[in-house]
């Protein structure tokens, strides 16, 4: 007899198998197709965001001369194929407006510069996906704080007022807004940028509507549309920048000092006990006090020198391999205090020696120094701070830095006075124009404190065939609101700022600074008998000069944004990915 058992399935039982079980893994096989396509998707992009970062490096390490077919740096396949620029310049290439909004608000626009450079197409992805690239340099974030900004013609165009004290706040480009944030309206009206910041675009791919944030803050100036003198990259690959060391070094300089007086009351502790003065001299309160009275009393005298070293070094075929720029900080300090004479000695001030800035750079051309400077500072912690009525700077260049070389391009220094300075006036002085000089309290009145500035340079070479001066350019007592009217180094209560006069007082002088085979050399001074640096291809520049009326777009300061569009895949919406940097920063 069969045994019906072991019969097989029937054809209902199989379909209703086949049905449960589609419906089980039909989410499986979705979210696996969905995490295919994302990853794919994931992976393309990551091709494009290799590729942008190739192109941001190319535009950041070329100049904007060189940003052309045939540029001299970055990837050799990368072609430009056109430039436009869009700087108001003619009716075809008008400036782009960018609406400017305050949270929800729409509170003003800017006009601002921009050029677009379109890129050669590249294939990128597993699918070798044919995208074209497009590079937008622009200024709107500097325009966007400078509440000054004008078209061509010369009419205002930033009425930014976001009703709550209007000249108060500048504004800058909001960042880090993401699908959580709430405050500023509908996101799906803007495109969020890969960093985070809110935008709508023109048809040429210009922001034309943005998202900004304040900040309180009194003044901001468009760089790129100030007289910035020569400096081309504010770089620190290519420029010494060297930013508040010399007044850290004072500071350094008071402690080391109290130091060498804490020295000398040990010396006299048995007299001091014996007077009963002990802990007076002691305490911690009265160390600073003593410290002020030292450096103020008659006869006591406080100098400071900074030494500029811009020279080649490792010469091969009378080319140097690397420039070096180094700036040393040397104080003398004379001085008597318990009835010892201290200053003399070249050991007395051997711990008053600071290298701040030593750095080798390997670059074509001789590199340039950025100094934010301040005189020696002797006394703080009053109502006005107290400069020395003397500092002195001494440049050492050689004919590698200076422009001996004919053709050759000289570095320069530039000497900066920052917005904000240790010094105070507090009112006192009402009659100075910028209040752009140093200041230092003489016989009860301020006059400008002399920094007297010379060359070093090696004894017995001819320093206008080999070591020229370099050429400093400052806004140190600069005056004047326009480029016909600056002028530099104008008296003041019948002095000056600037010196030029070889030093005629060594003694005076911190001694450290001067190697066997160097001696001191006067900087040609305009200021009297109109002496110029003089090159060997017969230009002449004054060796101290204000911030030239240098108006070039090379190497300034722009937003870098970089576009992308997928031509394969046009029927998706919102292709074009944005990556976006900065040029001329670092």
């Amino acid at each position: 007899m069969p045994n019906n058992k072991n019969k097989g399935f029937s054809l209902v039982e199989i379909i209703i198998a086949i049905a449960v079980m589609t419906l089980l893994i039909s989410p499986i096989i979705a979210q696996t197709i969905q995490t295919l396509n994302t990853s794919a998707r994931a992976k393309e992009r990551q091709y494009v965001v290799d590729n942008a970062d190739k192109v941001m490096e190319y535009f950041r390490s070329n100049t904007i001369n060189d940003l052309s077919k045939t540029g001299k740096k970055g990837d050799d396949k990368l072609e430009i194929k056109s430039v436009t620029t869009y700087d108001g310049g003619s009716v075809t290439t008008i400036r782009p407006r960018c609406q400017v909004y305050y949270k929800e608000q729409h509170i003003g626009y800017v006009d601002y510069n921009a050029t677009d450079y379109v890129l050669s197409d590249a294939k990128l992805g597993k699918e070798k996906h044919n995208y074209t690239r497009t590079v937008t340099l622009d200024d709107l974030s500097n325009v966007l704080m400078d509440r000054n900004s004008k078209d061509k013609d010369g009419t205002a165009l930033n009425n930014i007022d976001d009703g709550e004290a209007p000249d108060k706040y500048r504004y800058f480009i909001r960042y880090n807004i993401n699908n959580s944030t709430s405050d500023i309206g509908d996101l799906s009206k803007w495109d969020i940028t890969t960093e985070g910041s809110a935008v709508q675009y023109d048809d040429r791919h210009h922001v034309k509507a943005i998202v900004v944030d304040r900040m309180d803050y009194d003044e901001y100036t468009n760089p790129n549309e100030v007289p910035l003198g020569n400096i081309q990259d504010l770089d620190s690959t290519t420029m010494a920048i060297i930013e508040g060391s010399a007044t850290d070094v004072d500071v350094q300089f008071r402690q080391d000092f109290i130091g060498s007086l804490m020295d000398i009351i040990a010396r006299h502790k048995a007299e001091l006990v014996a007077n009963d003065t002990w802990d007076d001299y002691t305490d911690k309160e009265n160390l600073n006090n003593i410290f002020e009275d030292v450096i103020q009393g008659s006869g006591n005298k406080f100098n400071r020198m900074i030494k500029i070293t811009c020279v080649g070094e490792d010469i091969v075929d009378d080319k140097p391999s690397y420039y070096r720029v180094r700036v040393d900080v040397y104080l003398k300090a004379i001085y008597t205090f318990l009835g010892e004479s201290i200053g003399s000695k070249a050991k007395d001030n051997e711990k008053y020696a600071y290298t701040v800035y030593n750095q080798k750079f390997y670059t074509e051309e001789a590199p340039d120094i950025f100094l934010v400077y301040e005189p020696f500072i002797t006394q703080v912690g009053t109502n006005y701070v107290t400069y020395a009525n003397n500092d002195h700077i001494a440049v050492r260049s050689d004919k590698y830095t200076s422009g001996a070389i004919k053709g050759s391009d000289p570095s320069k220094i530039y000497l900066v006075k920052s917005n904000e300075t240790w010094a105070n006036t507090n009112g006192k002085i009402t009659d100075l124009p910028d209040n752009n000089y140093f200041l230092t309290s003489v016989g009860g009145k301020y006059v400008p404190v002399n920094i007297n500035v010379t060359q070093i340079h090696t004894k017995g070479a001819s320093v206008d065939d080999e070591e020229l001066p370099l050429q400093i350019i400052t806004n140190v007592s600069m005056t004047g609101d326009t480029v016909s009217t600056y002028k530099i180094n104008e008296a003041y209560d019948g002095q000056r700022q600037f010196s030029t006069n070889a030093i005629s007082d060594a003694s005076l002088v911190p001694d450290r600074h001067l190697a066997a085979d160097e001696t001191y050399c006067s900087y040609p001074s305009q200021f009297s008998v109109g002496d110029q640096i003089e090159y060997p291809d017969g230009t002449c520049k004054d060796p101290i000069t204000y911030p030239l009326n240098d108006k070039r777009t090379e190497s300034r300061l722009f937003s870098i944004t970089v576009k992308y569009h997928n031509e394969d895949v046009a029927s998706e919406k919102n292709v074009y990915t944005y990556f976006t940097g900065a040029k001329g920063a670092d």
